[in-house]
């Protein structure tokens, strides 16, 4: 009886072996069937995500303005504004020009320069980019070369960058610009004064003297819109003052010297748009802006 349970015992066990590498051997091949399947399908799910993703509105909200890296060299200290028109402006720290102050803006096309290229007198840093109510660009900047570190700013005047007021106008190094215009036109610079301790200092730039503001007058146009011609007409006696027609680029595009109140300019070769008329004088600076028909 021994033997005979001894050999019952060793056939189920050998049964139950053998069952159990058969299972064995089916899953295995199922699994190694289901890693194929799943093989063959991960491309379609890859690109069946991919499709989703690019699809998705949020992933184009941003697209390039112009062509990618269109400064000349490396750039840093990037200040982006916009003219009166909608026309994107941008100032930079220009590797190419030696560290130099540059203007680029955007013609819906192309990056190009607004001036020269490189136009500040030495290394500028931290540079600030705004614009004049009448649409002139003006750049505030660190001037590390020449000036120690003190503040400058300059003008776009249609064809060059010229210095609005004194070179190296604050006390001390000038760190961190910000350049802004109030209602008036007229320029503020903010930043770290080296100074003193580093803290803030805000200063205006008054046209006169760089010291009393300047008096301020009405200006009339009429009529407005124009087709044709239109009366300048200020409030007070005009002395050898300077009037400026400027379009909305900020360029001068008809200069002329007035001694009378009142000026009737023919414009009619102007093409239709907006546009800004300047009046200086030793006593004041007055803007006012017009509609060509």
């Amino acid at each position: 009886m021994n033997i005979a349970y001894r050999i019952q015992f060793y056939v189920n066990n050998a049964y139950i072996v053998a069952n159990l590498h058969t299972n064995t051997i089916k899953t295995l091949s199922i699994m190694k069937k289901l890693v194929y399947i799943f093989t063959l399908l991960l491309p379609v799910f890859a690109s069946a995500q991919f499709n989703y993703s690019e699809s998705f509105p949020l992933d184009n909200l941003w697209q390039n303005v112009g062509n990618v890296g269109f400064s000349a060299g490396g750039a840093q200290f990037l200040s982006l504004a916009f003219s009166p028109s909608g026309v994107p402006y941008i100032a930079y720290q220009d590797f190419a020009y030696a560290d130099k102050a540059s203007v680029m803006k955007y013609d819906g096309t192309h990056w190009i320069n607004v001036g020269n290229a490189g136009f500040s007198t030495g290394l500028a840093i931290y540079t600030s980019l705004a614009f004049s109510p009448d649409g002139q660009p003006y750049v505030a900047y660190e001037d590390e070369e020449d000036y120690y570190g003190k503040a400058e700013v300059k003008k776009y005047d249609g064809t060059n960058w010229v210095n609005v007021g004194n070179k190296g106008f604050s006390s001390g190094e000038a760190g961190f610009l910000s350049l802004a215009f109030n209602q008036t036109g007229k320029p503020y610079v903010a930043y770290q004064d080296g100074e003193n301790s580093l803290g803030v200092t805000v200063m205006k730039y008054d046209y006169q003297d760089g010291i009393n503001d300047l008096q301020q007058s009405p200006l009339f146009l009429y009529p407005n819109p124009f087709f044709d011609e239109i009366c300048i007409e200020t409030s007070e006696n005009q002395n050898h003052s300077e009037l400026s027609i400027i379009n909305l680029d900020g360029q001068q595009i008809i200069t002329r010297q007035i001694t009378e109140p009142k000026t009737q300019l023919d414009i009619i070769s102007l093409p239709s748009g907006i546009y800004f008329v300047r009046v200086t004088s030793e006593r004041a600076v007055q803007v006012g802006k017009f509609i060509k028909q």
